[in-house]
C-alpha cells in the first residue's frame, strides 16, 4: 500500500519505485553540485529504502 491507502499492482509498483530512483538520483547530482552533503546522505538514504521495496516485489517472468 502507497500514499495513504490507495493499492497499487505490482507492475504500477515497480514503475512508481522506478521513477523514485529517476527523482532521487536527480536530487545526489543536485545536491552535490550545491555542496550540500547533508541532503546527499539523506537521498542516499531514501534510495536505499526504494531498493529495499523494490528487492520484495515478485520477480516477474
Amino acid at each position: 500500500m502507497l500514499g495513504g491507502g490507495v493499492f497499487l499492482s505490482d507492475t504500477q509498483k515497480k514503475h512508481y519505485l522506478q521513477s523514485r530512483l529517476i527523482l532521487l538520483k536527480a536530487g545526489i547530482t543536485k545536491a552535490k553540485k550545491e555542496g550540500d552533503y547533508k541532503r546527499v546522505h539523506h537521498f542516499q538514504e531514501a534510495i536505499t529504502h526504494v531498493m529495499e521495496e523494490m528487492n520484495r516485489l515478485p520477480v516477474q517472468p
